[in-house]
């Protein structure tokens, strides 16, 4: 069967497809961008004609499940295993010797703070369409490379969290009481806020790299093109979380090595998420918008 060359309309790169795909929809493999396929047959050179892919409506599905269940062997894609084990070992270190140094917390304290930093560049990486993991940020200011993505993340966490603040405030007496129970119809809207928020949020800081990106206008607009592959991508981002979390339980218990082992764990758990976080936009960048 022949095939069908055309140029993507928005960044010009010659494609080919099967002649049975006439008509429908393609994806750019360079830019994402999707188009029609026309019928026409431009005569390139074989040599610079690359597959475009099917983004149907069965087939563009099963992409993006595949590409979120991909992301389990992401942090061992090129230099990520080194990281991971570089990473771990430092911060075994550091517990170590800030049992026997209270000042080390002050290390361990930037460290979190870099490592949050490499998590927010992770979730952008993904979202450009890269493959293996960033390298690690430059460290040549404390604002930008330190404090500005750590402010970025605690303000995304402080508006999921508004509602349920907001909520105990208004009800902390009875909340203290022990024959009384949080409960009701705020409480719920309050979980539900949170749950659905702070994916969403986590992406737009990372992207736009502004707090104004927080505005839930911008966020709950954006689920609302996506709700379906978000609440895919969001089952998958607290289902990570859920199995590390209930992991660490059990390793604690093991001396010395358990320790070791459930911080790698956590390191290499905390990328599947944020891939995820940026495969949701990378398969979705046309439907959001967001710099267009």
């Amino acid at each position: 069967m022949g095939e069908i060359r055309f140029c993507c309309g928005g960044c010009g790169a010659k494609l080919q497809v099967g002649q049975e795909y006439a008509g429908r929809q393609a994806k750019c493999p360079k830019c994402g961008q999707s188009s029609t396929v026309t019928a026409e047959e431009p005569r390139w050179p074989q040599a610079q004609v690359v597959e475009a892919e099917d983004v149907g409506p069965g087939r563009a599905s099963e992409a993006f499940g595949l590409k979120l269940a991909r992301a389990f062997g992401y942090p061992f894609k090129g230099s990520g295993i080194v990281l991971l084990i570089v990473a771990t070992g430092c911060l075994a270190v550091l517990a170590f010797l800030s049992q026997r140094v209270p000042l080390i917390w002050i290390i361990k304290l930037f460290f979190g703070w870099y490592l949050c930093a490499y998590y927010i560049s992770v979730v952008g990486s993904s979202a450009a369409g890269e493959e293996e993991l960033p390298d690690w940020p430059d460290f040549t200011s404390l604002w930008d490379d330190i404090f500005r993505p750590v402010l970025l993340v605690g303000g995304a966490i402080l508006v999921c969290l508004a509602p349920m603040i907001i909520y105990v405030q208004g009800n902390l007496i009875e909340l203290l009481r022990s024959e009384s129970r949080p409960a009701g119809a705020v409480l719920y809207f309050s979980i539900a806020w949170g749950l659905l928020y702070l994916p969403m949020s986590l992406l737009a800081i990372a992207l736009f790299d502004s707090l104004i990106a927080l505005n839930p206008f911008v966020i709950f607009k954006a689920i609302g093109k996506i709700p379906l592959r978000y609440l895919q991508g969001c089952v998958l981002f607290f289902l990570v979380y859920y199995v590390n979390t209930s992991l660490a339980g059990y390793l604690d218990a093991i001396p010395v090595l358990g320790f070791v082992i459930r911080v790698f764990f956590s390191f290499y758990m905390t990328m599947v998420a944020m891939r995820i976080l940026g495969l949701i936009y990378h398969a979705n960048a046309q439907k959001l918008g967001w710099f267009e």
